[in-house]
């Protein structure tokens, strides 16, 4: 893939709002090398590049926080990962994503390019939830918490019928695991394999067949 309009990872994180999400769990910083880390933005012609719906996918991060508020795994990296599911999953079914995310291969796993930064300020700032640091075991983390006197969303209001069994299907099938089982289990995707660090994942690679070479 062309490198054509990469950004320097250092702004990766950065939102509009001012939010800007610790390096320890968003950045994804492996050493000290993450500075000068490029990752290629653009979409290859040809493939498909869906309209970026940031009112789903803020309201599906909010959804995944209330559904998973007693996962004492769900930090930032995890809700990221179960979205990216949702998207692809329903693109191989039914030809388009849920939010229309861009993902780019990151160390754990794919990660949405941007928006989850944004998302996380809009909710902030609409007193829907909150940002905090918690510990689990040696594992420091990121996690979003539902505001308990706001309402939930209305999945229905959002999303097609489709979409929701999706969404509920890739929730009960991660409900479970941890943050590096989920990494884990992201690294054997065919659009985290078939890319390289840092470069946008095309939708079309969830339908990919991997031989175990590739593994």
């Amino acid at each position: 893939m062309s490198a054509q309009g990469a950004v320097k990872l250092g702004r990766r994180w950065e939102s509009p709002d001012g939010l800007t999400m610790p390096s320890n769990e968003l950045a994804l910083i492996e050493g000290e090398e993450a500075s000068a880390v490029t990752m290629s933005t653009q979409i290859p012609p040809g493939y498909y590049n869906p309209e970026f719906d940031s009112h789903k996918f803020k309201e599906l991060m909010l959804h995944i926080a209330h559904e998973c508020k007693v996962d004492p795994h769900l930090g930032m990296i995890k809700i990221c990962q179960i979205i990216f599911y949702c998207d692809f999953n329903h693109y191989w079914l039914h030809g388009t994503s849920i939010t229309g995310t861009t993902y780019v291969k990151a160390p754990r796993g794919p990660l949405p390019h941007r928006h989850d930064n944004a998302a996380i300020g809009a909710l902030v700032r609409e007193d829907r939830a909150k940002l905090i640091h918690q510990e689990n075991g040696r594992v420091a983390y990121h996690r979003l918490v539902p505001h308990p006197r706001q309402p939930r969303p209305v999945l229905a209001d959002v999303f097609s019928e489709d979409a929701i069994d999706i969404i509920q299907q890739v929730i009960e099938h991660t409900r479970n695991m941890t943050t590096s089982e989920i990494a884990t289990k992201s690294h054997r995707h065919p659009g985290w394999v078939l890319v390289e660090p840092w470069e946008v994942i095309p939708y079309e690679l969830s339908a990919a067949v991997l031989d175990e070479s590739e593994l």
